[in-house]
């Protein structure tokens, strides 16, 4: 892209706005954090501290979703570091996500373990056929209440 080329994208990109765009190499965005924009925020983040970085997305979804978030950073990372989390995670398949054992808790500790991205969707919806309607309802999973103080011979 040649200067004058540039300079007429970011023209139009700053008319009605008094921001100016993001300082990062090669970037064509608004700065909203200072000098950079949102996106180079979040990675620069994300290269500072990964699991800090992991941690407050896990949070804000839980906020999105509904679900309870009570364990702390400290807890997150000796977690991450014991389940070697960080190094796999992910967005394909094979990659590892966060999933809580009994989803009606959230993400409290003792809760958490490590699941390929696939396993923990499947796992998540069941697939009900209705052959009166020729369709099919998605039903989510709830795991059955296991009462632990029951002696079982």
């Amino acid at each position: 892209m040649s200067k004058s080329e540039r300079k007429a994208i970011n023209k139009i990109l700053r008319s009605g706005h008094d921001n100016k765009t993001c300082s990062s190499a090669g970037c064509l965005n608004l700065a909203n954090h200072g000098s950079i924009c949102s996106s180079c925020h979040a990675g620069r983040l994300r290269e500072k501290d990964p699991i800090r970085y992991a941690y407050n997305r896990n949070k804000a979804n839980a906020k999105r979703r509904g679900k309870p978030h009570t364990i702390s950073l400290e807890y997150f990372r000796s977690w991450c570091i014991k389940e070697d989390y960080i190094e796999g995670k992910g967005r394909t398949k094979d990659a590892y996500s966060i999933d809580c054992i009994d989803p009606r808790l959230g993400y409290v500790e003792g809760n958490l373990q490590k699941m390929k991205v696939g396993e923990n969707a499947r796992k998540g919806k069941k697939l009900i056929y209705d052959w009166m309607h020729d369709s099919f309802t998605v039903v989510p999973f709830i795991p059955p209440v296991i009462d632990h103080s029951q002696k079982y011979f």
